[in-house]
């Protein structure tokens, strides 16, 4: 999924896994997102745990994931 050696990104890889396992996608997706936040500074780690639960929290109650991204994007 994500090589963490080269930081690369298979954007095949993760949209095979979502259309056909979508909890393991879930699953790979909250690892990898977790993975990123522990290499951050410490003092960066908190804000960035509210900061995702914040989106996934948009991705939850969003009627559809277009209106999530939409969402999101208005937060920058």
């Amino acid at each position: 999924m994500l090589d963490s050696a080269h930081h690369a990104f298979d954007f095949e890889t993760w949209s095979d896994l979502a259309n056909t396992d979508p909890e393991n996608f879930e699953a790979q997706r909250a690892r990898a997102i977790e993975e990123v936040i522990d290499r951050a500074p410490p003092r960066l780690q908190g804000r960035l745990r509210r900061l995702q639960w914040k989106l996934d929290q948009i991705r939850r109650t969003a009627a559809t994931p277009m209106a999530a991204c939409i969402r999101m994007y208005n937060m920058l």
